[in-house]
């Protein structure tokens, strides 16, 4: 995998050389259209339609695989190869799923495949959260990432270890990720309730670590 060496300005994929895709002369609001029209019109060889997915998922994926692999590098490797994997199975994306809990399912294995090779199996969400906290991409105005700044990313990050493997996974899709409760029971395969008492006792144990620094949303 060719490594990127700046994440706010190398995307996952050099998309204008990718195999089958062509520019289009239609005029159309890719900001605003669905991920299911992305998808079915990079299927008909929309390159704007696929570029303005990997731009719009982007940060999500490296921001998973860094919190799984906690290796900035690494991180990078695996977002690009996962949007590499897109590309080749884009016609397995079921239009009424939500294309960002396919994507992290993906990240999510690269991440599994990548710790196995380096002896580290079953540690996803345990030993790989060391003592030092990455420096993670701006991710928007939740109430947990306002407290990843400067001293409370350490805290944050310590807090985080003392969790379990199911409530640490929930918090990252939730308040680094900004999954939607739906998005979240298809990643994670379980149902919506589940994602909602599991989402709150995750958030609960959580401020109890921080001190009552931590509020939700």
């Amino acid at each position: 995998m060719k490594r990127a060496t700046n994440m706010e300005k190398s995307l996952p994929v050099e998309l204008g050389t990718m195999d089958g895709f062509e520019e289009t002369a239609e005029t159309i609001d890719y900001a605003n259209v669905s991920d299911a029209t992305l998808v079915h019109r990079a299927l008909q060889h929309d390159m704007r339609a696929y570029e303005t997915l990997v731009r719009r998922h982007y940060q999500n994926a490296y921001r998973t695989a860094l919190l799984l692999t906690h290796n900035a590098d690494v991180a990078l490797d695996i977002s690009q190869e996962a949007f590499v994997r897109v590309h080749r199975n884009l016609k397995r994306f079921t239009p009424d799923k939500p294309f960002g809990a396919w994507l992290y399912q993906i990240v999510k294995n690269l991440c599994l495949n990548f710790l196995q090779r380096h002896r580290k199996r079953w540690r996803v969400f345990t030993d790989v959260f060391t003592e030092k906290a990455p420096s993670l991409p701006d991710a928007g105005d939740s109430p947990l990432n306002k407290l990843l700044k400067d001293e409370k990313r350490q805290q944050v990050w310590k807090a985080l270890q003392k969790l379990s493997a199911a409530e640490r996974e929930i918090i990252i899709l939730k308040d680094f990720n900004d999954f939607t409760y739906e998005e979240i029971a298809d990643a994670l395969q379980i149902p919506m309730g589940t994602v909602m008492s599991r989402l709150f006792y995750a958030r609960k144990k959580l401020a109890r670590l921080l001190g009552g620094h931590h509020e939700s949303d």
